[in-house]
């Protein structure tokens, strides 16, 4: 049998050319048997992705010889849920979760991380926190820009709804051209993800935290000349979020909006004005 499941993962990389591998409640199955697994599947594709499903901490199998990444509920899809979705906990909280699961796998691991905000065994995002598709726009804005490997599950770029499995199921709109509510949010995912497509500091960049307010954060991501600050806010109320360019390196930056292109010019201190559960991206420049 061992043998037979490992020449048929083969036949599905190697015949079919699939670039990696999803590994369904993982956690059932010993460590020997994926050991054996991950050798052969790195020798038959070395760049194969390999993420298997585990709801929690996986750091006995996210590890040289295992696994690349795993579906990252516990450190992304349930902070991201609670806060952004639902307004709950404060901002601060919000970092602390998600700096949990920075520190818990290999760096490698981090940047691998299959982020999702829902998926086949879960109520779909935008019915979870009650149909505010502002706020399904605030966690695809975080997704495309934290560190990590955005997952979109089918659908969501098109404003899905869902329940329960097998709800969560439910078969595509292809008629969604004729809504424009679901326009408005597969035109925000388009821009977000050439965004991200575009920019490698978005990507695999530095991320950190600079300023934590209320419901509102602000970090940055930066790899080389790159650098991007972004800023979320999780409270149905406007906000203001005061950043001291001193965490930025210092002295003035110019600070482009990403997705309007409004141009600003700071020095000091950036005093960032957002609306009820929104998020902005700024590319700097000195």
């Amino acid at each position: 049998l061992v043998r037979e499941l490992l020449d048929t993962t083969e036949f599905w990389l190697k015949d079919m050319d699939c670039d990696g591998v999803r590994l369904d409640v993982a956690n059932e199955v010993p460590l020997w048997f994926w050991r054996l697994f991950n050798e052969r599947v790195k020798k038959v594709k070395p760049e194969a992705y390999i993420v298997g499903e585990l709801w929690g901490n996986a750091s006995e199998y996210v590890r040289p010889g295992l696994y690349d990444a795993v579906m990252n509920y516990a450190y992304f899809r349930d902070p991201v849920n609670r806060f952004l979705g639902k307004g709950q906990g404060t901002a601060a909280e919000f970092d602390a979760a998600l700096a949990t699961g920075r520190l818990t796998y290999p760096s490698q691991a981090v940047e691998a991380q299959m982020n999702l905000l829902d998926s086949h065994d879960t109520v779909r995002f935008l019915t979870d926190v009650g149909g505010d598709v502002r706020r399904l726009m605030l966690a695809a804005l975080f997704q495309m820009t934290y560190v990590g490997s955005p997952a979109i599950y089918y659908g969501d770029e098109v404003a899905m709804e869902g329940g329960r499995d097998p709800d969560c199921r439910r078969p595509f709109p292809w008629d969604f051209a004729k809504d424009a509510q679901r326009m408005r949010v597969l035109e925000h995912y388009r821009k977000l993800g050439k965004l991200r497509h575009a920019h490698v500091a978005l990507r695999t960049g530095e991320f950190h935290t600079v300023a934590t307010e209320g419901k509102a954060i602000a970090f940055t991501r930066k790899a080389g000349d790159e650098e991007f600050l972004v800023v979320l806010n999780a409270s149905p109320t406007a906000a203001t979020l005061s950043v001291d360019l001193a965490t930025l390196g210092g002295g003035k930056r110019t600070a482009v909006d990403a997705l309007t292109g409004e141009r600003a010019e700071w020095s000091g201190r950036a005093a960032l004005s957002l609306e009820p559960i929104s998020g902005r991206v700024f590319r700097l420049t000195r």
